[in-house]
């Protein structure tokens, strides 16, 4: 039978045949030899890291330990310099001790509890308990201690990590900064002597007179847990006089060692030489299995409440206790984690860092993460070459065939893309013959379109264009007659009250809260000079603060305060479109919101008589139609005080008048008692 399978298909079998084969052989070598490369690498990586992690982790904790044996180290050094300091004092206690400074005898006093105190305004809370009295050697040793007020505030405020400092006297007294009020806060009967931190630091127990660290306790002065640096202080005889110490709240130091972060989820914590945990985060209670909020008030926490919970701790932890140091791998929860540890000397602590091996190793986990990432990588990428050649392949097996049809079907497809409405195609002319003449005539064709099309949407667009701006001009023309409307509208308004009201008492307030209410102005006033032509007094306002200025009544000084001040000065109106930068004005602090202002003379020919003030909230508030409106209202005011002045002065007049005429006739009657007459008749005939 004949073949019925054309050439240019044996073509594309073939040449697909041949290169499926060779990238297969290739493909295989490839990824052969990378995963072998890959496994190599990763463990040469691992053993490399795992050293340098581990010497990373030693490193840190050895940093952060001698960071925090510096921390307080400084706290102690601060607590031996204020040894220093009092017992110098000690030394020049005649000089220091007759009250000049301080006097105890007269700032002291007992409180109703019996207990002694200083006044809460001192610098410092001086504290002598309810069975004592102040005799003078106490007195006179107070006298000299108190000039610790000049040193004790400066290192406090020097080391905010310290929150008191203080000196509790072998007397029994206590002198405490900052002045906390400490005789309110204690027991009337507390005994200083026989805190932990003061019996610590006596010389049975610290024979060599140095700096020592209390274990945490409860601050009797109600700052939680606290630890102490505490110290001796002996006169230059070697007489023991009491001990000087400083707290930090157990909260700093756990902030302190809270802020060492290593990996995700590592942490620190800190243990002190009596397995008090002084600072374990909430990631370490999960690992001990404590609840914390399970602790008895006023407890610490311990090592002996996590020993029998969490037993991979027990021996690193009494390590830690003794003092030693080291590095080691625990399992928790059934995650192996590394434990690191060093000791502080200076408090007698240990510091350890736990973080788990899978973080702390991440960087090699990272680098065979990326090293299986690259190799899938390159088997990806080779997979993805012999599908791009065998792809390449295809298409040259099939160009061939293409090559004539290709140029008739893009021809179709321009053709259809007309067809609905897209005049951007351009078919593109390859060659010369009848198919890119054909080309050519459609190119010609979509040109023409196009022209046409873009013409009449020019045309809609400059109608459309001249039709919207005709009714922007109409709209703009109808809010400036509408506005005008408003504004003569209130003329009119303030010219039939002018003509109805008479009395400047009932026509001032009126006129102002006409032209505030049309004009929407956040305040309008109207000023009177008064007859000395010294101040300008206001009448008449429209707002809350300006009732608050007449109640007070309110002036101006003419030519020197404010807008209203020049104006009733020069007689010249005065804008301020921005009262920040107007030299005139005047910063009324009854009228805060005003940004712009307009003052404008009342006039009764040349002679000045008020002022016509308007303020806005608004910057740049007045136009000059507002501005001419104004003006013309403020003329109309002007008349209206000139008619009300007259009409006042009418009716004064007339009074006088009344009254003058009144007495004429009571004088004339008078006379013509006095004169006998008896009385008159009148007739038809006439008078008799």
């Amino acid at each position: 039978p004949q073949n019925s399978i054309s050439l240019r298909t044996k073509l594309v079998l073939g040449n697909m045949l041949i290169s499926l084969v060779s990238l297969a052989t290739m493909g295989y070598y490839v990824y052969f030899r990378a995963n072998e490369s890959s496994s190599y690498l990763t463990s040469q990586l691992n053993a490399s890291v795992v050293v340098q992690a581990e010497n990373s982790l030693t490193s840190v904790i050895t940093r952060e330990a001698a960071a925090n044996d510096n921390f307080f180290i400084s706290m102690s050094s601060k607590v031996l310099l204020t040894k220093a300091a009092l017992e110098k004092l000690y030394s020049q206690d005649s000089i220091l001790s007759t009250g000049s400074y301080w006097d105890a005898h007269s700032v002291l006093s007992r409180l109703p509890n019996g207990s002694w105190s200083t006044p809460r305004d001192d610098i410092a809370s001086v504290f002598i308990p309810a069975k004592l009295d102040i005799s003078d050697s106490m007195a006179r040793e107070l006298n000299t201690i108190k000039y610790l007020d000049f040193f004790a505030p400066v290192i406090l405020n020097d080391n905010p990590d310290a929150i008191a400092i203080y000196f509790g006297m072998s007397n029994h007294a206590t002198i405490y900064y900052p002045n906390i009020g400490l005789s309110t806060i204690v027991p009337p009967d507390f005994e200083i002597t026989s805190r932990p931190w003061f019996v610590s630091a006596t010389n049975e127990n610290n024979p060599d007179g140095g700096a020592v660290w209390s274990d945490p306790y409860l601050d009797a002065a109600q700052n939680g847990f606290v630890v102490t640096s505490s110290a001796p202080v002996y006169d230059k005889s070697g007489q023991f006089h009491g001990v000087v110490g400083m707290d930090i709240q157990l909260k700093k130091i756990t902030d302190i060692v809270s802020r060492i972060k290593i990996g995700n989820t590592g942490y620190a914590i800190l243990i002190d030489q009596r397995g008090n945990m002084l600072s374990v985060p909430p990631l370490g209670y999960n690992d001990f299995k404590i609840n914390p909020e399970l602790l008895k008030p006023g407890e610490v926490l311990n090592i002996k409440n996590v020993q029998n919970e969490a037993s991979a701790f027990s021996n690193i932890l009494n390590k830690m206790v003794s003092g030693k140091s080291g590095l080691e791998k625990i399992t928790i929860g059934n995650v192996e984690n590394y434990i690191v540890y060093r000791p502080i000397p200076t408090i007698k602590s240990s510091l350890a860092i736990i973080i788990p091996a899978n973080e702390l190793l991440s960087s090699t986990i990272a680098a065979s993460q990326q090293l299986t990432e690259q190799t899938n990588r390159t088997i990806s990428i080779s997979v993805y070459l012999i599908l791009a050649i065998l792809t390449i392949a295809i298409i040259a097996s099939n160009v061939i065939g293409n090559m004539f049809t290709a140029p008739l079907a893009e021809l179709t497809r321009i053709a259809q893309e007309i067809s609905i409405g897209n005049m951007n195609v351009t078919a593109v002319v390859r060659s010369q013959d009848e198919i890119g003449t054909l080309a050519k005539t459609i190119n010609a064709m979509t040109f023409a379109l196009r022209s046409f099309i873009n013409s009449l949407e020019q045309r809609v667009t400059e109608r459309t264009l001249k039709l919207q701006e005709h009714s922007s001009a109409l709209e703009e023309i109808t809010l400036k007659t509408q506005n005008r409307a408003n504004q003569l509208q209130t003329v009119a308004q303030v010219g039939r009250i002018i003509t109805s009201i008479q009395s400047l008492e009932d026509l001032l307030p009126k006129i102002s809260n006409v032209i505030s209410t049309q004009f929407n102005y956040y305040h309008v006033g109207i000023f009177i000079l008064d007859q000395d032509g010294e101040f300008a007094r206001l009448k008449a306002a429209s707002s809350e603060g300006g009732y608050k200025m007449l109640a007070r009544g309110h002036k101006l000084k003419i030519g020197e305060t404010g807008l209203v001040g020049y104006v009733a000065g020069s007689g010249n109106p005065r804008i301020a479109l921005d009262t920040g930068s107007d030299p005139f004005f005047f910063n009324n602090p009854e009228l805060p919101e005003t940004h712009s202002e307009i003052a404008l003379p009342l006039k009764v020919g040349s002679e000045i008589i008020g002022v016509l003030d308007v303020q806005s909230e608004k910057s740049s508030a007045f136009s000059s139609d507002e501005a001419d409106i104004l003006k013309i209202l403020a003329d109309q005011v002007g008349i209206a005080i000139q008619n009300a002045r007259r009409f006042e002065e009418i009716q004064k007049s007339t009074t006088q008048i009344q009254a003058t005429v009144s007495q004429y006739f009571r004088k004339e009657w008078q006379s013509i008692e006095e004169d006998d007459v008896v009385g008159y008749s009148l007739s038809t005939a006439g008078l008799n």
